[in-house]
């Protein structure tokens, strides 16, 4: 406060420092400079304080709340341990009772009683799991699962509230059940048996857990939210893996409590249910965990189902094999075991390079449940009247499961009371696909694409795949005499799949990959309608029972042209066909598909360039034309394709004269092989009918012997490369291999009939087997030395009982027909694709492969010979003596004709497409006017040098004595 003293003048300053000293300019300036930086420095220092005094009280703020959330963390946990001490220590009946005055309140309290005993329910699963739901004694179920049980087992809930009288309990527990599901309760106890061992079962807290999982079930059952807990149940409890063996003894007698009937219908109808299982993530396959369980509870279960159910159910055991990886049942196999007849294992889709799924040996112990008798026969019963959803299962483990492949054919064909394979044919004949193919199928691919149809399809395939192992061990006899089907049937049969399979060859199918709703995809099922169509054709060439022409297919594609094409779009599937079923193509388009392939392999080759330059002069004594021709020969491999010069030096050792223009070496070729055919030559054996095939004593298997095999097969390779006929027949088995084919029971009857008899006896043998005293080996003898020979290890020690014999008539075939002779057969054929691809005799039969070698068998076209026949030296075809020749051989009978043949060609076999394709072509020529001259032959150039005899009977006397004379050169 300032005072006022009336003295208003103010007061003189008198300054006692002196005079103010003079200040320079610069100093002034450099003054205020400083006392800038000192004002900047004081700023600077005051911020830099804030910011470190905010960041630590920010610091001690968050160590703060750290240290109070830590104390709050504390402090619930203690309570929950406190909690779940009293649930430990008290019984839930304790529980209940404080709820009583809620139950009994108005709706607003009942409602805050769900909501509360909804919490109350879910901390009991979180204590559970942090206490793994086990009390420390382990010897009775800990009050949290109790307590559970109490909220979700319906019986019980109204049990525990009863006394209170109040009203919609049986709602109440409905209600609490669906809010539980909603927190996704399965999920949660799915958790709590997985946290637990298998060891763990018999502890009672995870009895009781498993067996709450059928509470929810029992609750909903007759509620709309049936089925979502139906789908909750198979999708987190289900693919629980080895969930009985989770379960005590006590808990698994209880198992008929699940709603075994309703989770397969439900499985059956909603597939959706399949995504979800997809999703679940687990260290086992959720679908092979949920397949072992159903079949583990399903196996008491089945002979009470109805058919309605059991057809749910193994559409349901269809659908999870379905599901299941590629090649996931490959490891259920042995190594120890082999499927002796299991042809058809290069499926595309199982025959990949991965190495097995491992699978845990109590899973592979359920799923052996799939094939075990008890399982299987209640199935098989039904067959009858769910005949499509059997035909789908039983189809699905074929092909899952190739390695049980025989054994389940084995088991479905060996009961009688069922007769099987008619069950199938009249399902096939009475079906909508059935009908679709008959009056469609020549028209292209029908019902592959249609669902509707896909239960047709799995009949249709298990018959073929039953039907064609049945053929394998039928006997033509049985075949033709009490055989599963009608020979009228089997034309209808193979007529309707011939047109599928053409087109399932001819048709791009590449979108196509599985038939809808089934594991066959459409390169299996090709493959199957294949080998029946083949085996049913084989049978119809041994012994007529189809119409003519019934294996052609009638088309307008240029086979020819389409598979010389290389760019041709059409070309492979024309292979394919080709290869595969060549049957449907006329044998006349065939073999001139295979007169153009060799044409185009000498243009490749050069081969027609070098027709002057031959790639081997050899000179051959007549005496030792296959000694002299292996010599010589042998060593030129695939170059026997070129020209070979051939000069004869005749027995009296002397130079023939000639120039091998071709004709020469087919004298040669066909005089090679009627030596090295010869049965005193040691190499080839020769059939009850004469007809030969590789000797199969050790003799044959020597170096040398191989050797000379193998120079045989080029030289037959020759003689097809070249067109040229061998009067030479084969047996049909032998035939067989050279179209790449293994020989079974079928072919029997050509090598051994008395053999094939005795198997079909033993077959058929309705006493005891063990009577017969075979065992599985064979006693074989060579030069008067007997030696035993087993066909399975030990096998001498082994029995053929009823059991095993279709087992030992299989190895007896197949030792006889083709261990026997492997070798030999090898050296033969190691040789022959020196010359031919094996690809183009593929596209025979053996029929039509001996017609190729030989010519026809069908008696010889006199008007045929007539018409391709050339005169030289001044005969013509209206000579006297001309028409004398002609008809003396009107007059001979077959065997002269074919004598006259040989005697002209060095053949006595018309080629297969007429004499107009003998090169060269059949020519008489003017031999002299002497009547007493003999007629002869240049078998080179099949030519026939005929005097010009002047009667009917001088001519025929002299024909006939040239040919018995079997003399062809200088006979006169």
């Amino acid at each position: 406060m300032f005072s006022f003293d009336g003295d208003f003048k103010s007061k003189k300053q008198i300054n006692l420092g002196g005079a103010r000293a003079r200040v320079q300019k610069s100093d002034l300036l450099k003054q205020a400079q400083l006392e800038r930086q000192q004002r900047e420095r004081e700023r600077l220092r005051k911020k830099s304080a804030t910011t470190l005094q905010a960041a630590w009280r920010a610091r001690q703020c968050v160590l703060r709340v750290k240290e109070q959330q830590r104390t709050e963390w504390q402090r619930d946990l203690a309570l929950l341990n406190e909690f779940c001490g009293l649930l430990l220590r008290e019984t839930p009946q304790g529980f209940v009772f404080l709820f009583v005055p809620y139950v009994q309140g108005d709706k607003e309290t009942r409602e805050w009683f769900k909501y509360a005993l909804v919490k109350l329910l879910r901390q009991c699963l979180a204590a559970a799991r942090i206490h793994h739901g086990l009390d420390d004694a382990g010897t009775a179920v800990s009050n949290v699962v109790a307590l559970l049980q109490v909220g979700l087992n319906h019986d019980a809930f109204v049990a525990a509230f009863k006394a209170t009288q109040a009203p919609g309990l049986d709602t109440l527990a409905v209600d609490v059940t669906l809010r539980m599901m909603k927190h996704h309760l399965y999920a949660s106890i799915r958790e709590f048996i997985l946290c637990h061992t298998i060891e763990d079962r018999n502890l009672p807290s995870i009895s009781a857990m498993t067996q709450l999982t059928l509470y929810p079930l029992a609750t909903l059952a007759s509620t709309p939210s049936y089925a979502s807990a139906l789908c909750d149940f198979s999708t987190q409890i289900l693919t629980i893996d080895l969930l009985p063996n989770r379960m005590r003894i006590d808990t698994l007698a209880n198992a008929f409590r699940l709603p075994f009937d309703a989770l397969i219908r439900f499985l059956s109808v909603d597939t959706r249910v399949y995504n979800d299982i997809a999703a679940i993530e687990s260290t086992v396959n959720p679908f092979a965990a949920l397949l072992g369980n159903v079949l583990a509870f399903g196996q008491q279960r089945i002979g009470m189902l109805g058919s309605e159910d059991l057809a749910s159910y193994v559409c349901v055991l269809q659908t999870l094999i379905q599901h299941l990886p590629n090649r996931f049942f490959h490891s259920m196999q042995d190594a120890a075991q082999s499927d002796l007849d299991d042809d058809d294992d290069d499926d595309d889709d199982y025959n990949e390079t991965k190495p097995p799924i491992p699978i845990d040996p109590r899973l592979k112990k359920y799923l052996d449940i799939l094939l075990v008798p008890n399982h299987l026969d209640p199935i098989l019963r039904s067959l009858d009247s769910i005949l499509q959803p059997v035909c789908q299962f039983l189809v699905s483990i074929m092909i899952a499961w190739p390695a049980k492949k025989t054994d389940l054919a084995t088991s479905l064909l060996s009961r009688p009371r069922i007769r099987i394979l008619d069950l199938l044919w009249t399902g096939i004949k009475s079906s909508d696909l059935w009908g679709l193919l008959v009056m469609k199928g020549q028209s292209g691919l029908v019902g592959l694409d249609d669902s509707r149809y896909r239960g047709d399809w799995a009949v249709m395939t298990l018959f073929v795949e039953l039907f064609t192992r049945v053929l394998f061990t039928m006997g033509d006899d049985e075949f033709f005499g009490k055989g599963p089907l009608s020979l009228e049937d089997i034309v209808l049969f193979s007529n309707v799949i011939k047109h599928v399979t053409f087109h399932l060859y001819w048709q791009d199918t590449t979108g196509m990959l599985v038939v809808p709703g089934t594991l066959v995809t459409l390169s299996h099922l090709r493959d199957l309608l294949t080998r029946l169509l083949q085996q049913l054709f084989a049978r119809d060439s041994r012994r007529r029972f189809c119409p003519p022409d019934h294996w052609l297919i009638p088309t307008d594609i240029p086979f020819s042209e389409a598979v010389l094409k290389e760019d041709s779009n059409i070309r492979q599937p024309c292979l394919d066909v080709l290869h595969s079923i060549p049957f449907v193509i006329p044998f006349e388009v065939r073999v001139g598909i295979f007169r153009e392939w060799v044409r185009m392999d000498r243009v490749g080759n050069g081969l027609d360039d070098q027709w002057f330059n031959p790639v081997a002069r050899v000179t051959i004594r007549r005496q030792y034309v296959f000694k002299d021709g292996y010599t010589h020969l042998n060593a030129l491999g695939s170059q026997l394709k070129n020209r070979i010069a051939i000069t004869f030096i005749s027995e009296q050792g002397l130079v023939e004269a000639g120039i091998d223009g071709g004709g020469v070496f087919k004298e040669f070729l066909t005089t090679l092989c009627r030596q090295a055919f010869d049965l005193n030559y040691g190499l080839f054996q020769a059939t009850t009918d004469q007809l030969l095939y590789p000797s199969p004593h050790s003799y044959a298997t020597q170096d040398t012997q191989l050797k000379h095999l193998e120079f045989l097969g080029r030289i037959l390779g020759k003689a097809l490369y070249e067109g040229i006929l061998v009067d030479v027949g084969f047996a049909n088995f032998f035939l067989a291999k050279w179209l790449g084919r293994t020989s079974y029971l079928d072919d029997l009857p050509s090598l051994d009939p008395d053999l094939y008899q005795g198997l079909l006896f033993l077959k058929n043998y309705d006493g005891d087997v063990r009577e017969l005293g075979l065992t599985f080996s064979v006693d074989d003898t060579e030069f008067g030395a007997q030696k035993t020979i087993e066909l399975i290890p030990n096998g001498s020690t082994i029995p053929v009982t009823n059991t095993n014999r279709i087992k030992y008539i299989y190895l007896m075939a197949h030792w006889k027909l083709n261990t026997r002779i492997e070798r030999q057969c090898k050296a033969f054929f190691g040789g022959l694709v020196d010359l031919i691809d094996p690809l183009w005799v593929r596209m025979f039969n053996q029929q039509e492969l001996q017609i190729l070698l030989s010519g026809t068998p069908t008696p010889i076209s006199l008007t045929s010979l007539q018409a391709h026949t050339t005169y030289a030296g001044g005969y013509t075809s209206t000579h006297p003596t001309i028409l004398l020749f002609w008809a003396v051989l009107e007059q001979f009978d077959e065997g002269y004709r074919r004598g006259l043949l040989r005697f002209v060609t060095s053949c006595a076999r018309e080629p297969l497409l007429g004499f107009g394709e003998l090169r060269p072509g059949f020519c008489i020529r003017f031999a002299g006017d002497e009547e007493d001259r003999l007629p002869t032959a240049s078998t080179c150039v099949n030519l026939l040098k005929l005097p010009a005899y002047k009667s009917l009977e001088v001519m025929r006397a002299k024909l006939v004595y040239a040919i018995d004379a079997g003399a062809g050169f200088e006979l006169s």
